[in-house]
């Protein structure tokens, strides 16, 4: 799987820095936004993750300052 995503990133042409780490704890791949230069990673079976992101959410509908325009 972490093949596959690797190989579609890079088709994207968007990503830069993209690393797949088979090995970690949690299966892992980091990359880059070739614009923007944000810092991204997709894991595989980590539920936590899940919930950190809908946390993350909860804070934006809370604070307007953290809305991405």
């Amino acid at each position: 799987m972490l093949k596959t995503i690797v190989e579609r990133l890079k088709e994207s042409g968007t990503m830069t820095e993209i690393l797949a780490i088979p090995s970690a704890k949690v299966p892992i791949v980091k990359f880059k936004h070739r614009a923007t230069k944000l810092e991204g990673d997709i894991s595989l079976s980590n539920r936590l993750a899940l919930r950190n992101t809908a946390l993350l959410k909860c804070y934006t509908d809370i604070d307007p300052r953290l809305k991405v325009q």
